[in-house]
């Protein structure tokens, strides 16, 4: 029995349902036995991963006693979970990683969200309000976007609503301002007050413009708008005191309410990967968190750190070309 093999793309047809007692996988249009389909020293990987699928793991292919029904040689990789009428992958990873506690399934969880600030409201946001107003910027508040706001002012409770922009905010225009104006016919987003900048044309140039003045329904820039700002337009407001939602608010909120913000932490998983020649091409050398280092089969962990910062860290486990990925295998990077 070979420690690895280069083909992350094995065919695996139909379902399978596992029993941890007796370790038999017993397949549904499974056509384990022929080489290519499920033998002997192949891995079987339980489950689907990304698309909201349940990864449960991986396991060595012990015996095979017909086209339906393998045995395998050990649970030690899988999560635990229940595995009936389930889809599965199958590889030639190194075989190693499934008995080594290092990559077992068990490791694996979803990132969740957590408590993470709690702030003052700077100003009143109605219900039905895109933003709220707190000292995004201040030092020490630790605010950012993918963060959400719980819809309950004074308790860490309530539907959690993405934040989706820190220091900015959009309003609609209800009014047309002429080329020459200085008032914009909008009511500015909770918590912006004059300093502050809206993005407007002045000059045939669009950027941010200085508010002079802010009132009820309109505001007014330092400068004259160039083009004409249509009824109904969308402008945004540059603020420190802004913080702009992906959905409106359900619940009131009051000047000095005391507001509870969540981050996503959390989610560790680990996972060996082939990765093909077209692959390393690819992802050596880039840039974003999913680098590789050459082609092979490689052992790669992820979570979300406490600052809601995505962390991946890889390990070369095999160093060789001609890995063979594809439709039947997992696809890298593939998030849990």
């Amino acid at each position: 029995m070979a420690l690895w093999g280069n083909d992350d793309n094995l065919v695996s047809s139909g379902t399978v349902s596992l029993n941890y007692d007796t370790k038999v996988v017993t397949g549904s249009g499974t056509t384990f036995g022929t080489v290519g389909f499920g033998t002997v020293g192949d891995v079987i990987r339980f489950g689907v991963r990304g698309s909201g699928g349940t990864y449960y793991g991986d396991a060595v292919i012990a015996k095979v006693t017909s086209a339906t029904n393998i045995t395998i040689a050990s649970t030690d990789g899988l999560t635990g979970a229940a595995i009936s009428g389930k889809q599965y992958y199958l590889s030639e990873l190194p075989i190693s990683t499934s008995g080594n506690h290092v990559w077992s399934g068990k490791h694996r969880g979803t990132a969740t969200f957590k408590n993470h600030e709690s702030l003052a409201a700077l100003d009143n946001s109605a219900a039905g309000e895109y933003a709220v107003s707190v000292g995004a910027f201040n030092s020490g508040v630790r605010i950012a976007t993918g963060d959400q706001y719980m819809d309950s002012p004074g308790a860490d409770t309530g539907t959690g609503i993405e934040i989706i922009g820190v220091g900015t905010a959009n309003a609609t225009t209800t009014s047309a301002s002429l080329v020459g104006y200085s008032t914009i016919y909008a009511v500015a987003p909770p918590g912006v007050v004059v300093g502050d900048d809206v993005t407007v044309t002045v000059g045939g140039v669009s950027g941010l413009q200085q508010l002079v003045s802010v009132a009820s329904t309109q505001v007014a820039i330092a400068g004259t708008v160039s083009a004409q700002v249509n009824s109904g337009a969308r402008i945004m407001f540059t603020s420190n005191n802004v913080i702009s939602l992906a959905s409106t608010i359900s619940n009131a909120i009051s000047t000095g309410d005391n507001l509870y913000f969540q981050r996503k932490s959390g989610g560790y998983d680990k996972l060996v990967y082939g990765i093909s020649d077209a692959q390393s091409q690819t992802f050596d050398g880039s840039s974003t968190e999913y680098r590789t280092e050459g082609a092979g089969w490689v052992g790669v962990t992820t979570y979300i750190d406490q600052h809601g910062n995505l962390r991946v860290k890889s390990e070369t486990l095999v160093a060789m070309s001609g890995i063979q990925t594809g439709t039947h295998g997992i696809t890298y990077p593939t998030a849990i």
